[in-house]
């Protein structure tokens, strides 16, 4: 779930560049999924190989479950931007348990906590074709709240033929606060910094689709809520954010998000104008 250019620069609280850089986390750990943490220092700078350059390739980076305390390696991968992070095939995220991940290198020094709810309950997904465009498709999802309210959502999206991962989806935040209420809300696809094409918010019909609907701790939510303002009436997602977005990041900015997942696969829909 890369944020591309956004934690790299989730430092940037003002500019010039801070006199002491901090660490940077972007992490997660999906149910039953493997942790993945992507760790870089904080700079200014939105040019693409100043982003790379702070990359943290050698960091001490753990991560323990209050049961088991896994050291994660960290190696290349291009699903991701920055192209590098960090993880472990020895812990899967098992709701209902409390995960910290420890990461430091040098002078930067990061620690972040995260509690993993239950997955959401997804009880409809609805899609429709755009009433203007054949080749894109409005999506809802409900969500039937649980007991224990209140519940926070936050939607990811991932189209296959433009992106290696899923990524935040616009205005992807939604809370429950009444046991058994249904939650609906409208899909729109996120913006990768690895999609090079124009950018289009809605829904495409013509190509498999994720959504991923996860359940997240009061923080983390907030911390979307923050990156919905600042991207969206901030200018492009392709600049530098220079507002603190929170996070639950101890010793540096960022983020790290135990969450429970649902993920859906909106299967590609031929276009009716399309040659047999």
């Amino acid at each position: 779930m890369a944020l591309i250019v956004l934690l790299p620069c989730a430092g940037c609280i003002e500019a010039p560049e801070p006199e002491n850089p901090r660490g940077v986390l972007e992490a997660w750990i999906d149910s039953n999924g493997n942790p993945v943490v992507l760790f870089t220092a904080s700079f200014v700078d939105d040019d693409e190989q100043s982003m790379v350059d702070k990359v943290i390739r050698w960091g001490h980076v753990r991560i323990t479950d209050g049961i088991d305390t896994i050291i994660m390696t960290g190696g290349p991968n291009r699903d991701f931007y920055p192209p590098y992070r960090y993880t472990t095939y020895a812990m899967r995220g098992v709701p209902g348990r409390t995960y910290t991940v420890i990461a430091s290198w040098k002078q930067y020094s990061v620690r972040a906590q995260s509690r993993m709810p239950e997955p959401p309950d997804v009880v409809e997904v609805k899609e429709m074709p755009a009433a203007d465009c054949d080749t894109l498709r409005e999506v809802t999802v409900s969500i039937r709240a649980p007991q224990d309210v209140p519940a926070y959502y936050h939607v990811s999206t991932q189209v296959m033929s433009d992106d290696s991962s899923p990524t935040p989806a616009i205005l992807g935040c939604a809370r429950a606060d009444k046991p058994g209420e249904i939650v609906t809300m409208q899909v729109y696809r996120g913006k990768s910094r690895l999609n090079k094409k124009d950018f289009v918010p809605r829904i495409p019909s013509n190509t498999d689709v994720k959504v991923r609907v996860e359940r997240v701790e009061p923080d983390i939510y907030q911390f979307w809520m923050n990156f919905n303002d600042a991207t969206l009436f901030g200018g492009s997602m392709l600049v530098t954010i220079n507002k603190p977005l929170g996070g639950n990041v101890e010793g540096g900015y960022g983020y790290f998000s135990a969450q429970g997942v649902t993920d859906i696969l909106l299967p590609a829909i031929a276009s009716p104008t399309a040659s047999p």
